[in-house]
């Protein structure tokens, strides 16, 4: 070691962020049908960054049982742009990075996404955001800002 201590690079200190958020965060909070509650969603929680800026989602991917579901693929999107794709690892967590959901029509800013396994498809829903942490469901992921200003949500997904 050089004597400066060691650096992490932004993607790789994101990561490391996301899997502590992951792993500290109750199994019943990243999917609803294995236990999670239902939060409304805020007409818009972004305020003004709504249609600008970072978003990071993560979270996981059960099967039956609440069992973790390894290599599904989770592929997300909103009106106007481009997916984004990524395959679950072996304990069904996964991360996403896309922008900030612009608010359409009236409509609270949301993601669709779409889930596949080789024993599973769930169709494509609309996943909303929350800035209440008291609960989550498939349909609906808390909120929260970094300290470098960019947003994260948190959602689960069950297969069966």
């Amino acid at each position: 070691m050089n004597g400066q201590g060691t650096k992490l690079s932004i993607k790789r200190r994101q990561l490391l962020i996301a899997g502590i958020v992951a792993a500290a965060t109750p199994p019943g909070v990243f999917a609803a049908q294995c236990g999670g509650g239902v939060v409304a969603a805020a007409e818009n929680p972004f305020g003004a960054a709504a249609g600008g800026g970072k978003l990071v989602v993560s979270g996981r991917v059960l099967g039956f049982g609440c069992q973790p579901l390894a290599g599904a693929v989770i592929e997300a999107w909103q009106e106007g742009m481009a997916p984004v794709r990524t395959i679950a690892d072996g304990d069904g967590r996964f991360l996403l990075t896309t922008e900030v959901p612009v608010s359409l029509r009236g409509e609270a800013p949301h993601l669709t996404y779409h889930v596949t396994h080789p024993a599973h498809d769930l169709r494509a829903r609309e996943l909303f955001f929350s800035r209440q942490s008291s609960g989550s469901s498939e349909s609906v992921a808390s909120l929260e800002r970094d300290e470098a200003g960019v947003w994260r949500a948190a959602f689960g997904v069950t297969l069966v």
